[in-house]
């Protein structure tokens, strides 16, 4: 059992977002791998083009991604549990030529 978090509201706050495997390899499929963004060549964060991926892609091996992360991509967050449920579409999903403005 992990510690007990006196501040669920922290910046860095390890988060729980899928329930199962298959669930974030769906959401994953959804969004990250039709990102031109999305790369799994990086092995550190400082090399990585989008930060969010890499977090999610540690997130399957560690099973938490800090709460900023779930921040950013979207998510409904419940710091009692410290779980979140990511939004259908991450707000930084870039697909190319669909994002022009015309």
């Amino acid at each position: 059992m992990s510690e007990f978090n006196e501040n669920p509201f922290l910046k860095d706050t390890p988060v729980h977002c899928f329930s199962n495997g298959t669930d974030a390899e769906i959401w994953q499929h959804n969004n990250c791998d039709k990102c031109v963004r999305y790369e799994a060549k990086s092995e550190t964060i400082d090399k990585a083009k989008c930060k969010l991926a890499f977090y999610v892609d540690l997130g399957w091996i560690e099973g938490s991604v800090p709460l900023w992360v779930a921040k950013e991509i979207g998510c409904d967050y419940d710091p009692l549990y410290l779980t979140c449920k990511f939004s259908n579409t991450c707000r930084n999903k870039t697909t190319g030529d669909s994002d022009l403005p015309w």
